[in-house]
């Protein structure tokens, strides 16, 4: 007996990136207060660093693989953040790519990523929010990241130094509200 299996999925999500052509727009906007933010593409987009001029952090857990953020692509609104982040395993592959954080929701999202040309690719289709707290068993780095790019209340931190100075505190993860 031959069993026919039909899986409904919802249709991908449209892309969240501005046409080229399109003025400037801030790094995010608000689509409503109930729903997280459309992420809009900076322009230009930072350029893509080398990990060795990356700022190293360590991810809790047991993992081998190294991680690193650029201080310089930095974005904040008053409840996002947008970064970013490398990972370079023990036997040297690297992956970067641009993360948008929901300090409010406890959210990320990868909105671009370097391609195999050493460019930025925007990350299109169904790329989805996922949150933080995921990380507790694995992708533990964005929690680490979060806890450094938002503070308490739901807002994203002011400035880099403060950032800097929070993705060196060991106790950042007590920064991620619950």
């Amino acid at each position: 007996m031959l069993g026919v299996f039909v899986l409904l999925c919802p249709p991908p999500a449209a892309a969240q990136f501005a046409d080229e052509g399109e003025s400037t727009r801030p790094p995010a906007t608000l689509s409503s207060p109930d729903q997280p933010p459309t992420m809009t593409m900076p322009e230009p987009m930072p350029p893509v660093p080398a990990f060795e001029a990356m700022t190293p952090f360590t991810s809790d857990g047991q993992t081998t693989m190294s991680f690193a953020l650029d201080p310089a692509s930095l974005l904040t609104g008053e409840r996002h953040a947008q970064v970013t982040i490398a990972a370079r395993s023990a036997t040297g592959v690297l992956n970067v790519a641009y993360y948008g954080f929901d300090c409010e929701r406890l959210t990320y999202r990868m909105l671009a990523y370097q391609g195999s040309d050493g460019q930025w690719q925007a990350s299109k289709g169904a790329i989805r929010w996922r949150d933080v707290r995921d990380g507790e068993t694995r992708n533990r780095q964005f929690r680490e990241v979060y806890g450094a790019v938002c503070v308490l209340g739901g807002k994203a931190v002011a400035d880099v130094p403060t950032m800097l100075e929070r993705l060196k505190d060991p106790r950042r993860s007590y920064y991620v509200t619950y």
